[in-house]
C-alpha cells in the first residue's frame, strides 16, 4: 500500500533538493538558453549589442562600437569603446535570435560531426577490452587464492592515480627512447621505435588502464557474491565447467556486470585529459570534451560549447538505453549467497 508524503517529510528532502537545484537544474536551464540562442553578427563577424533602444556595430578602423538606429536604418554618430560595451553587460546585451541554429551548425559542420565518430570509435573498443580484462581477472580472483589481496590491490591501484598521473607515466614508458621501445629493440622484435604517444593508441591505452581498474572494482564483488552451490549443482547434473560458466554463471551475473559497465562507458564518453595529453586532439582523438573545451576556452563561443555538451549528454543517454535493453535480455534476479 502506497503511503502519501507528509508535509514534514518535505523538510527532510531540502538538504538534497537545494544542492540539486543549484548544481544541476539551474546550470541546465542556463545551458538550454545558450543552446537555443544564437548571437547576431555584423558583416565583419563581430557581435552586435543593444541597449533596447539602439544597436551598436563594431567599426574596426576606429576600434569603436558605433550607435545604430534600426528604425531609421542610420548611424547616429555616437561611438563607444569596446571596453564600455563589454564591461557593462547589464545595459549593453548581445543581440540574439532563438532557434535551432546551433544544433544545425553542429550536424552540418564536419569538424563538429567528426567528434561523434571519434568518440565512439575510441570508447566502444576500449570499453569492450576493459570488460574482457576486468571480468576475466574478477572471475579468476573470485575465490580464496594465495596472494589475492596483493593482486587485487595492484589491479585497483590505477584508480588512485588519476588520468593525469597515468598519462605522465605513459609519457616516460612509451616515448621513442622509453623502456617499452628500448626493450623491444634490445630483444630484436622491432627495428625502429613504435610511435604510441600522441596518437589514437596513446589515448586507448590510457583509458583502458583506468577503466579496467574501475570495472574490476565492481566486477569482483559481483563474482564473489555468486552462490557456488549453483555451479556445484550444475556439475553434479553432468555439465562441464565451460557449460556451467556459459549457462549458469554468466547469465546470472551479466545484468549486474552490465550495470557497472554502462556507468564506466558513460563516464568515458566525457574523457578529456587522456585525449589531450597522450592523444591526438587535433585529429583522431578530438572527442566531445575536446571540442567543447575549444569552443568555451579558445573561441569563447559559449553557445556552441553548450551545444556540443548537449550532444554528448544525448549520446550518453542513448548508450544507457541500448545497454539497458541488452540487460533486460538476461535474467534479472539474485544469484548470490550470504557467505
Amino acid at each position: 500500500m502506497e503511503q502519501q508524503i507528509k508535509k514534514g517529510d518535505y523538510l527532510l528532502l531540502l538538504p538534497s533538493a537545494i544542492p540539486i537545484t543549484i548544481l544541476f537544474i539551474l546550470p541546465l536551464l542556463y545551458s538550454l538558453s545558450l543552446i537555443f540562442t544564437t548571437p547576431v553578427y555584423d558583416e565583419l563577424g563581430k557581435e552586435i549589442y543593444s541597449d533596447s533602444n539602439y544597436e551598436y556595430h563594431y567599426k574596426g578602423e576606429i576600434n569603436r562600437y558605433r550607435q545604430y538606429n534600426p528604425e531609421t536604418n542610420e548611424y547616429t554618430g555616437n561611438d563607444l569603446r569596446p571596453y564600455d560595451i563589454k564591461s557593462r553587460s547589464e545595459i549593453y546585451k548581445q543581440v540574439k535570435t532563438w532557434g535551432f541554429q546551433n544544433i544545425k551548425t553542429f550536424f552540418m559542420t564536419k569538424r563538429y560531426r567528426v567528434t561523434i565518430l571519434n568518440t565512439f570509435r575510441l570508447v566502444i573498443p576500449a570499453s569492450l577490452v576493459q570488460f574482457l580484462l576486468a571480468f576475466s581477472m574478477a572471475y579468476y580472483l573470485r575465490k580464496k587464492i594465495r596472494g589475492k589481496f596483493f593482486l587485487t590491490t595492484m589491479i585497483i591501484f590505477p584508480l588512485t592515480l588519476g588520468s593525469l598521473i597515468i598519462a605522465s607515466g605513459m609519457t616516460n614508458l612509451f616515448r621513442t627512447s622509453g623502456w617499452f621501445n628500448l626493450f623491444l629493440l634490445k630483444v630484436g622484435l622491432i627495428e625502429n621505435p613504435i610511435v604510441i604517444l600522441y596518437t589514437y593508441w596513446g589515448t586507448f591505452i590510457a583509458i583502458t588502464i583506468g577503466g579496467t581498474a574501475f570495472l574490476f572494482s565492481g566486477f569482483l564483488a559481483i563474482c564473489e557474491q555468486f552462490d557456488p552451490n549453483l555451479e556445484v549443482a550444475a556439475l553434479t547434473l553432468g555439465a562441464n565447467r565451460f557449460k556451467t560458466f556459459l549457462l549458469i554463471f554468466l547469465p546470472l551475473t551479466m545484468p549486474s556486470l552490465l550495470g557497472i559497465f554502462s556507468l564506466g562507458t558513460v563516464l568515458m564518453l566525457g574523457l578529456y585529459p587522456s585525449a589531450v595529453l597522450v592523444g591526438d586532439p587535433v585529429n583522431t582523438t578530438r572527442v566531445f570534451a575536446v571540442a567543447a573545451f575549444e569552443e568555451f576556452q579558445q573561441a569563447f563561443n559559449y553557445n556552441m560549447a553548450a551545444t556540443v555538451s548537449l550532444v554528448l549528454t544525448l549520446s550518453q543517454v542513448v548508450v544507457l538505453i541500448v545497454l539497458g535493453r541488452i540487460r533486460r535480455l538476461f535474467y534479472i534476479g539474485f544469484g548470490g549467497t550470504f557467505k
